[in-house]
């Protein structure tokens, strides 16, 4: 047990440290890079290093994991937004009660009045 965390440990540190080094060739701050597609782009490029070896023309697997992952790089924060953010209405079951005109509803409250 105590093997299995110590090794999803270092397997985290170590991909924290691709997306580190990274995101330093690309002038961009570590946060920019998404760790779970970065996890995903790690997997798939152990599954097929085969593959994409003979593609890149003769670059290693790691420079293929490198430009790989600067594709992935997360634009920047909007500062301003274009609209204004507003509360989505209720999702009401059923059907809003149309309710009674003031009228017959005041009429129903007092029966005296209907009669005089």
């Amino acid at each position: 047990m105590k093997q299995e965390i110590w090794g999803l440990l270092i397997a985290y540190n170590l991909v924290r440290r691709k997306m580190l080094d990274v995101s330093m060739e690309a002038g961009v701050k570590p946060t920019r890079i998404s760790f779970r597609h970065t996890l995903q782009l790690l997997r798939m490029c152990c599954l097929v290093s085969v593959w994409a070896a003979a593609i890149s023309g003769g670059l290693g697997s790691d420079e293929v994991f490198r430009v790989m992952l600067r594709l992935l790089i997360i634009p920047p924060r909007r500062r301003h937004r274009h609209y204004e953010r507003h509360v989505k209405p209720r999702q009401r079951k059923y059907k809003p009660n149309p309710g009674r005109c003031v009228e017959s509803a005041s009429n129903v409250a007092n029966p005296k009045r209907k009669a005089a």
